[in-house]
């Protein structure tokens, strides 16, 4: 597993609930200092989801993102 890899496991487990693309960079870029792409983001959560490491479900939609769901990322039980 990569540095990325563990630190993107870190970074859902700590927002829990709140765990998403946005969400997940604005934390990774206030703990590191440096700038996470969301394709970086993306292929890494790809990468521990094909793992069964994350899982993901679409949250309720909201009005300020104009009616579109959020990806929520978990922690899966091993």
């Amino acid at each position: 597993m990569s540095r990325t890899e563990e630190m993107m496991l870190l970074a859902v487990w700590k927002l829990q609930h709140e765990a998403y693309a946005v969400s997940i960079q604005k934390l990774l870029q206030e703990l590191t200092g440096e700038t996470w792409s969301f394709g970086s983001i993306y292929v890494c959560l790809d990468r521990l989801t094909d793992r069964e490491l994350v899982q993901s479900e679409l949250g309720e939609p909201s009005a300020e993102r104009g009616g579109r769901a959020k990806r929520i990322y978990t922690l899966t039980k091993l």
